[in-house]
């Protein structure tokens, strides 16, 4: 891909993001050279400089050890989607009954959620936007994408509380994380 094509590919990512989102991916210290000099433009455009971005953080790994998700946050978040995945059914349900089509769709409907979700919207499923917490990438710092929520969410609709042990260690990791290559964090405000 051309420079000029990156270029445009990370103005359009960028742009469609939050500014906390944009600051936790800064904040990892490794996007490439051309991501980054979006990010900055992006962040400029905004009002950020980057001396706001580099205040109290010392490290990439630092800024990310501060910025995992609770657990209390990710259950909750999780709460949050498993409704709105019992709303799609719901609709799906009246949908099938009222067109005459199998009702049985809306079981399917709502799975397709469960296991896309945290890939839309920068990382962010509907639980987690209002939780303000998102799912990143482990190496790039990057949103997730929707290979890896489907990645994430498979063996958390398969193993159900087994996924969630994991979450217990200190990279506070589900199954589905490390599968992913993913991890949860906290958007914080700058």
């Amino acid at each position: 891909m051309s420079a000029e094509k990156q270029t445009l590919f990370f103005q359009q990512r960028y742009r469609g993001m939050d500014t906390d989102m944009l600051i936790a991916i800064q904040s990892r210290g490794d996007l490439g050279d051309i991501a980054a000099a979006v990010m900055n433009e992006v962040l400029l455009e905004r009002g950020i400089e980057s001396e706001q971005l580099k205040k109290g953080i010392n490290s990439p790994s630092q800024a990310a050890r501060h910025q995992l998700a609770t657990l209390g946050d990710r259950l909750l978040a999780r709460f949050i989607d498993i409704m709105i995945a019992c709303a799609i059914a719901a609709l799906a349900f009246l949908a099938a009954r009222a067109l005459g089509a199998p009702e049985m769709i809306a079981l399917p409907a709502a799975l397709v959620y469960m296991l896309f979700c945290d890939g839309i919207s920068g990382g962010q499923s509907l639980g987690k936007k209002l939780l303000r917490i998102a799912v990143l990438q482990k190496n790039s710092g990057n949103p997730g994408r929707l290979w890896q929520s489907v990645g994430r969410n498979i063996p958390l609709i398969v193993l159900g509380i087994i996924d969630w042990v994991f979450i217990l260690g200190e990279s506070r990791r589900r199954l589905g994380d490390y599968l992913a290559n993913t991890e949860v964090v906290k958007i914080t405000d700058a």
